[in-house]
């Protein structure tokens, strides 16, 4: 095994495979920079370096790793999820709001241009279920939207039904084969709501509100409940019970967290907030409090993933 990328192993004894934390840098954009005021000559160094990188933790030194920086072809704000060994890369901006998609196979190396999503998104979510890949909500540069749409590598792009509410930068977790969105942007305020997608009906359904409203936060799946964090507020969701329940805030407070449930760990990684963020913290059931863990080695916002040593 080569210095600095040793991982941990699941607990249960299986050698072959290790969780490790696959993170996928995303800068701020023009439009982030008006809304947070955000000094301009800031945000175009960010924006001129259109190099990403993935970062990778090691247990054992309790530290991030960069693993591989990659180029994004000036896209930004894209939405970013994992599939079959590919980093798929869907909507964002290249100027202005895009709905084109590229896939990164993290074994070949390679690019691949894969269909074109229906409709121009941007601020929207991906979620990955059964194989197939949903994107849901967000804004065409005009409005909110409420479409959704499914991919599939032999059919690709269909619409499937819209959702409840028009809603951008809401958070989105797969769970017992459905798709729960939570909160967003509905357009002059943060929105608590909360609907269910069950793929087998085509219905939306909606759930218990949260106790709190929430836009650009992360959300994951954890010990079969559902925790969404963040600027100021976390909660944890009981599907059983359909029921929200508070929990300690982050301390950064920040936005646009990476959140995943790693090691048998529920953790934030990165943000922004008035500027990009470095730090990573682990929650702590038993006592409800947020534990920091190792600082990141660029500050940004991240999109996280699980996968096995094998592929890295």
């Amino acid at each position: 095994m080569e210095s600095g990328m040793a991982t941990s192993t699941p607990t249960g004894g299986d050698s072959e495979f290790t969780e490790n934390l696959l993170s996928v840098l995303e800068r701020e954009t023009e439009f982030e920079r008006h809304r947070q005021k955000i000094p301009k000559y800031e945000i175009q160094r960010f924006m001129e370096d259109r190099f990403k990188c993935i970062l990778r933790y090691n247990k054992s030194v309790d530290k991030w790793l960069r693993y591989a920086a990659i180029d994004t072809f000036r896209v930004f704000w894209a939405r970013v999820v994992f599939n079959d060994d590919n980093l798929i890369f869907t909507g964002g901006r290249q100027g202005r709001q895009a709905n084109e998609i590229i896939s990164l196979n993290l074994r070949s190396k390679r690019w691949k241009q894969l269909p074109a999503m229906t409709y121009i998104r941007d601020d929207h979510i991906v979620v990955p279920l059964d194989g197939k890949m949903y994107a849901i909500g967000g804004e065409n540069g005009r409005s909110l939207l409420a479409s959704v749409e499914v991919f599939t590598s032999t059919g690709g792009w269909r619409t499937v039904r819209d959702m409840n509410t028009r809603r951008s930068a809401a958070a989105a977790v797969a769970f017992n084969g459905n798709i729960f969105v939570m909160g967003g942007d509905g357009g002059c305020e943060p929105l608590s709501s909360v609907e269910r997608y069950d793929p087998n009906t085509d219905i939306w359904t909606f759930c218990a509100s949260t106790n709190n409203s929430f836009s650009y936060h992360g959300a994951a799946v954890h010990k079969g409940f559902i925790y969404i964090v963040g600027k100021g507020a976390a909660e944890r969701y009981d599907p059983r019970r359909d029921e929200w329940t508070n929990i300690c805030a982050c301390p950064s407070a920040i936005a646009s967290p990476g959140c995943v449930s790693l090691n048998n760990q529920l953790w934030t990684i990165g943000g922004w907030w008035c500027g990009p963020k470095d730090c990573s913290y682990v929650y702590d059931e038993e006592s409800d409090r947020w534990v920091e863990k190792s600082r990141l080695p660029k500050s940004a916002i991240y999109y996280c993933f699980t996968t096995s040593e094998a592929l890295l």
